[in-house]
């Protein structure tokens, strides 16, 4: 009974550390992931000691990463990719099989062991995806070439992460046999599990998401019922409950709900994040931690520096210009917090010793330290460092799109019959931005282009594109909303038109930063006046 009063207690103090040092990182730019580690470690034997790993905290964790993957299947859209998937497959290929050559080399000559230095080469992979996009996105460059380089780059990693962490599950590599054994039962599985996944969602989940996803619970439940189907039947055939929730949030990604059911998973998936990297911190002890810090710190110069290099020539070979291979090069020296997941996965199963997890953790903590930085002033760098770089002064500037001009409608409104016939003569291409699935069905039986989900969300506008198209259209009619969309389109060349049916509202929003604003009651006495000409035209 004593027990069970102080799990709350523990979990609590977990949380509110984790806030602080989460709002610490945010003011620093550092990713919250970081903030999660540091907990464990103040927390933990390396610190404080206050906090033990309770079977709560333990059962808590465990279900923190198999939604993270759930949560970045469902961000991974392949027709984002499509153009240049060739050449991303190339690059991450090579790169995967480079940078674990150069891992097991460096942990090898550091004096690991052959059994251990080939688990450590398959734990070190350089390309933190949350971080790395979660970054992009918050400069707005998901969509430039080197955005899209380093998601496809990354995309494919975590393909490869995901074997990965199922090899090491199964805890099996007493002799090369088992390792082909354990690969090839993964992969039949898996791909099994996959394939399943993606005909279920197109023949059954598509249809369960379109009914309930004007019901805002019933919508969140049911994604998380998708997640944990597919996470409980990769525990019945023996897979890591991480392959189960990446496979259902993949199958879900290519569906038009996927943007907005991201943002109904996202603040659990965060809460469940925090608590597992929390955990891995709470599992070390000072001495663990710091008995391979010169190794560590030769690591990350070695790994960290070839990732660089790496990742820029096979860039340069597959024709990237010198702009672009040295934004997605220096975009992806850090090393991914998947790595130390996998880490923590061959700890646990006996593979690996808590000393060298300290090693990797002290690896992620640094590179992390360095690399946010790197790639929040990467256009500062490339500036300095272009009149050193070959060729850089022989090419122009390499389109960021492949897109045309384009119009995005927030929307819709009894003034869509005054505002679609305009923007359909001016541009070929529309994309609507929709959270009523009646009004949703309507748009695909049009065959138009539409993302579902709420404009409120910054996620749904990234993917509508807003900040790229020539012209936002906000039917909305919310204020709030379309203030901060004034604001944000602001300092770009998009044009920003909203609706409002106030004249004082109507000012505030020009004084905000829209281009014009329409008033209804104006717009329709004009389309009324017109239809009645129209109609006296015919009649005389």
């Amino acid at each position: 009974m004593v027990l069970e009063s102080l799990v709350p207690v523990d979990f609590g103090i977990i949380l509110v550390t984790a806030f602080v040092l989460a709002t610490v990182a945010s003011r620093t730019g550092q990713p919250t992931v970081i903030a999660y580690l540091v907990t464990g470690l103040v927390l933990g034997p390396v610190f404080l000691d206050v906090v033990e790993t309770t079977e709560f905290v333990s059962l808590v964790s465990e279900l923190g990463f198999p939604l993270l993957l759930f949560l970045i299947g469902l961000e991974m859209k392949f027709d984002a990719f499509r153009s240049i998937l060739d050449r991303v497959g190339k690059i991450a290929a090579l790169q995967v099989v480079t940078q674990q050559v150069l891992a097991f080399t460096v942990a090898y000559l550091l004096g690991f062991g052959l059994q251990n230095s080939f688990i450590v080469s398959m734990c070190t992979i350089f390309g933190a995806t949350p971080v790395v996009v979660k970054m992009l996105t918050d400069k707005d460059e998901t969509s430039t070439l080197a955005g899209r380089l380093d998601i496809g780059v990354l995309i494919l990693q975590d393909f490869f992460i995901i074997v990965v962490l199922g090899f090491l599950a199964a805890g099996q590599i007493s002799s090369l046999a088992d390792v082909g054994l354990t690969l090839g039962r993964i992969l039949v599985l898996g791909g099994a599990l996959g394939a399943a996944s993606v005909l279920l969602s197109k023949a059954v989940e598509k249809r369960v998401l379109r009914g309930v996803a004007d019901e805002e619970h019933a919508f969140f439940i049911e994604g998380l019922a998708w997640a944990f189907l597919f996470i409980s039947l990769a525990d019945v055939l023996g897979l890591s409950l991480e392959i189960g929730g990446f496979l259902a949030g993949l199958s879900l990604g290519q569906l038009p709900y996927s943007v907005e059911l991201q943002e109904r998973v996202r603040p659990l998936t965060n809460l469940l994040f925090a608590v597992f990297f929390a955990e891995i911190g709470l599992s070390l002890s000072a001495e663990e931690l710091f008995s391979f810090w010169q190794e560590a710190l030769i690591a990350i110069f070695v790994l960290s520096t070839s990732a660089f290099f790496v990742m820029y020539l096979l860039s340069r070979w597959q024709e990237f210009s010198v702009e672009t291979s040295f934004k997605s090069s220096i975009n992806l020296v850090m090393m991914s917090e998947f790595g130390l997941v996998a880490g923590a996965v061959a700890v646990d199963n006996g593979l690996l010793s808590a000393g060298i997890l300290g090693y990797m953790t002290l690896i992620k903590l640094i590179t992390n330290g360095y690399s946010v930085y790197l790639i929040q002033y990467n256009d500062r760098i490339y500036r300095f460092f272009k009149p050193y770089l070959p060729g850089s002064g022989d090419e122009g500037s390499e389109p960021v799109s492949d897109d045309e001009a384009y119009a995005v409608i927030l929307g819709s409104s009894d003034l869509d019959e005054v505002v679609r016939p305009v923007i359909d003569e001016r541009f070929d291409r529309v994309v609507f931005v929709e959270d009523d699935p009646h009004e949703m069905q309507t748009l695909r039986d049009e065959g138009e282009e539409f993302v579902f989900g709420s404009p409120e969300h910054r996620e749904v506008l990234e993917e509508a594109g807003v900040e790229e198209a020539s012209v936002v259209v906000s039917l909305e009619g919310d204020l709030e909303l379309d203030t901060e969309l004034a604001d944000r389109l602001g300092d770009t060349e998009t044009e920003f038109v909203a609706v409002s049916d106030s004249k004082e509202e109507a000012q505030d929003l020009r004084e905000a930063g829209a281009s014009h604003v329409i008033l209804e009651d104006d717009a329709v006495k004009a389309e009324l006046e017109s239809r009645l000409v129209g109609d006296i035209g015919d009649l005389s």
